[in-house]
């Protein structure tokens, strides 16, 4: 990837090999989890994936055809593609996007859901970390509360 500059800008977002051949859905179902967990891009609530809308302020839950692109921001889906060169054997990611058919599996996968942090209610107003005095919660997510400050 270049910058504007013409520069090589280093990819942040981590590639994720798409189920398939020798691939468990289960097992990319874990792995998007971690990524998204990481940051606060997705959470659990009520036993689904909801994502935060800034708008309503709520936990709302995610349908595949949104989270099919939404996982994008922060992983690379890929297939490898095997291919043979003056007989050297190479192997190069080819980006793709998921299925729909794969976004409902993860979304419904407990591989998944059980990497998600899980969010209680949402809230505008600094908020006590821990629920208690002394420290507030100014942006983002107190994991002893289960609040996300926007």
């Amino acid at each position: 990837m270049e910058t504007d500059s013409g520069e090589e800008k280093k990819e942040e977002r981590a590639k994720v090999r798409l189920p398939g051949e020798g691939r468990t859905l289960s097992v990319f179902a874990r792995e998007i989890g971690e990524n998204l967990r990481v940051g606060g891009w997705v959470f659990r609530r009520d036993g689904k994936a909801a994502l935060i809308d800034r708008c309503s302020l709520e936990a709302v839950e995610v349908s595949a055809d949104t989270f099919r692109t939404y996982a994008e921001r922060k992983v690379v889906p890929v297939k490898v593609k095997v291919s043979r060169v003056a007989g050297e054997v190479i192997f190069t990611d080819v980006v793709y996007t998921m299925s729909k058919d794969q976004a409902q599996g993860v979304l419904a996968s407990y591989d998944f859901l059980e990497c998600l942090l899980e969010v209680r209610s949402v809230s505008e107003v600094p908020y006590p970390l821990g629920g208690g005095v002394g420290e507030v919660q100014e942006y983002g997510y107190d994991d002893v509360t289960g609040v996300f400050v926007v």
